[in-house]
C-alpha cells in the first residue's frame, strides 16, 4: 500500500518509519526544506504525555486560569511584542 505523511515533525516521521518498517510504500510531505523545523523545532520533539488531558472535561478552564501564570506547561508570559499578540 502507498501512504502519504503530511508533516515531517517528530509524530509524521516516526509515522512514515513505522508504515515503511510494515511494508508500505511511504511518501512523506513536508513545506519545509528539512524535517523537524516547526513546532517540532520549537518544543525539542517532546510530547509530554502526563500534561495531556481532553479540553472538554469539567474544571478544566478553572485549572487553566489558575495555573496560567505559574509554572505549568501553559504559562503565560505576556510582554509587549507585537509577534506575541499577532
Amino acid at each position: 500500500m502507498h501512504v502519504i505523511v503530511i508533516g515531517g515533525g517528530v509524530v509524521g516521521v516516526t509515522t512514515a518509519w513505522e508504515l515503511q518498517k510494515d511494508g508500505h510504500q511511504v511518501t512523506l510531505i513536508e513545506a519545509r526544506q528539512d524535517v523537524a523545523l516547526e513546532t517540532s523545532f520549537a518544543n525539542g520533539g517532546q510530547i509530554a504525555v502526563t500534561e495531556s488531558a481532553p479540553w472538554s472535561r469539567p474544571g478544566l478552564v478553572r485549572e487553566f486560569v489558575s495555573n496560567v501564570f505559574s509554572q505549568t506547561p501553559y504559562r503565560l508570559r505576556l510582554r509587549a511584542d507585537p509577534m506575541q499578540w499577532r
